[in-house]
């Protein structure tokens, strides 16, 4: 006896989303009536953590948190399961694209439809992913499983199961999240001479005039990101960003201050919470990093980035948000400032976090796989 596993075209392809019907049939050839089988059909997700310390990673960085479960941690989750028994129901195919014309001797058809929350309670159901980082693997995976079992002679009986992995993509709720952020770098760790000569000069006497309880007046350089609202990021598509640097006028007057570089990062946080478990991955991905010398002759001076104020990605995981998942992005802004053409320069840092939507990577399965 031969099986095929076949699954019917989705109109969301190539993956599937919550709500959306999974067709598809047993191919069976050589099988004959008067020998009994039980076949059943199972639509499944599950949530895998792998851990392998003797692994190294990359660039990517990540933390181990929770109660150890062995020396090579594996967890797995169930999201969810749906079974149900399935008949040879037709000598003819229920569906018939031209490739899935293949003659068989009897046909068993299933149909599921996806949920849109896990078993458990009704958080989002993750979307299809696998990262790693630093040896350790979170791997979300959805797929049909169909097994028959065939009886043979007396009480013997023989199983055969057929696998295939789809993939699964849920858009996530948008949140409330601000458009924008600062971050400041004080004068006297960003030029400790030039802050103690402003303090001889000016600013002692801005604070000899104040109330003597309020702390001492200290320029400060500020850096301010912006993107649209909401801040979503979409792989393949280019989002406008915005950067403000903010400059004291005495700092802008002393002295010849200069933009350096300017570095864009995506920094993506991945959380699996299972039972008394919790494993955080964090990886970071460079976006571009521009080199040059930009002189700062104003207070409020908006970094013209050209073209790369287009921000792009091409490869994310989508945000997701649930109670045994959470995956977050944060974009990640450095500049570097300098007194004329010195080399020694000192960085100014903000970031602010966004969400990302959009397919996540393609799996390449194989249509029928034995396990």
């Amino acid at each position: 006896m031969r099986l095929e596993l076949v699954l019917e075209a989705n109109a969301n392809a190539p993956s599937y989303r919550p709500g959306d019907h999974v067709r598809g049939e047993l191919l069976i050839w050589g099988h004959g009536l008067k020998q009994a089988s039980e076949i059943t059909a199972k639509l499944h997700g599950k949530l895998s953590l792998h851990s392998n310390k003797r692994q190294n990673g990359g660039t990517s960085s990540s933390t181990y948190t929770g109660s150890p479960c062995n020396k090579s941690d594996h967890v797995v989750h169930t999201l969810f399961e749906h079974s149900k028994q399935i008949k040879l129901a037709t000598k003819s195919s229920t569906f018939n694209p031209p490739s899935c014309n293949h003659d068989a001797d009897y046909y068993a058809p299933f149909d599921f439809t996806f949920p849109s929350s896990s078993c458990q309670c009704r958080c989002q159901l993750p979307p299809s992913l696998e990262t790693s980082s630093s040896g350790h693997t979170i791997k979300v995976e959805y797929a049909i499983t169909v097994t028959v079992r065939h009886r043979l002679l007396c009480r013997v009986s023989r199983l055969k199961t057929l696998r295939q992995v789809i993939s699964f993509e849920s858009e996530p709720s948008i949140p409330v999240l601000p458009t924008s952020n600062i971050g400041s770098l004080s004068a006297s760790k960003l030029f400790p001479k030039l802050y103690k000569a402003l303090g001889n000069q000016g600013v002692s006497r801005i604070r000899s005039r104040s109330d003597e309880c309020l702390p001492q007046y200290e320029p400060t350089l500020q850096l301010e990101v912006l993107l649209p609202s909401p801040p979503i990021l979409t792989p393949g598509r280019p989002t406008e960003m915005q950067l403000i640097l903010y400059t004291p006028s005495e700092l802008v007057a002393s002295e010849n201050l200069y933009i350096r570089s300017v570095e864009a990062q995506l920094e993506s946080c991945v959380e699996v919470k299972v039972g008394l478990v919790t494993k955080t991955v964090t990886e970071t991905k460079s976006g571009w990093n521009l080199q040059g010398l930009f002189p700062v002759n104003r207070e409020h001076f908006e970094v013209d980035l050209g073209t790369w104020g287009q921000y792009l990605i091409m490869d994310a995981l989508p945000t997701c948000k649930s109670c045994v998942l959470d995956t977050t992005h944060s974009l990640r802004i450095s500049v570097g400032i300098s007194i004329g053409g010195s080399e020694r320069t000192q960085i100014v840092e903000t970031s602010l976090e966004a969400i990302i939507i959009g397919a996540p990577p393609s799996y390449t399965t194989n249509p029928s796989v034995y396990v």
